[in-house]
């Protein structure tokens, strides 16, 4: 099981003018065999090894994780009382911790082309706009470029 960590730098009150904080655990994952979708689809195949699915998590404090598995144009909430990488650690996940600022009232896309997928569900709960990234391992590596701009 990988479990990967983001710590945004301190953050200060003047930070959060204007701003919707956002505090999302994205994890990515094969997904389940058993989904009726991965069987009927060939789609699946062209996708990266371990980054199949997207789906975000929320830390509710004191102790409750609301999961948000964002399948084609539909959201299922669940609750539950573990961390993902506990309860899918036999789908071995990668977890990515993601703590940004969105400006209020902010739109993702003015132009959309092409179906909503957990990407697009996935970008519209972190607040990113990102036109060319459209599969889980593209979200991965534009949330870890972001990171490492972050840093330096």
């Amino acid at each position: 099981m990988s479990k990967k960590l983001v710590v945004s730098p301190d953050i200060s009150l003047i930070d959060t003018t204007y701003k919707r904080a956002v505090d999302i655990w994205a994890v990515f994952l094969d997904l389940d065999k058993n989904r009726l979708s991965v069987n009927r689809s060939r789609f699946w195949s062209f996708l990266k090894p371990g980054f199949q699915h997207v789906e975000c998590w929320k830390y509710i404090p004191p102790g409750a994780w609301l999961r948000f598995d964002t399948s084609i144009e539909l959201i299922i909430p669940e609750v539950y009382a573990d961390p993902p990488w506990k309860i899918m650690a036999h789908l071995n996940p990668t977890v990515k911790h993601v703590r940004r600022f969105t400006p209020s009232g902010y739109w993702r896309e003015r132009f959309y082309i092409g179906p909503i997928t957990c990407v697009e569900l996935s970008k519209a709960f972190l607040g990113i706009s990102a036109f060319f990234v459209r599969t889980p391992f593209q979200l991965y590596n534009f949330l870890e470029k972001e990171n490492d701009r972050r840093r330096s």
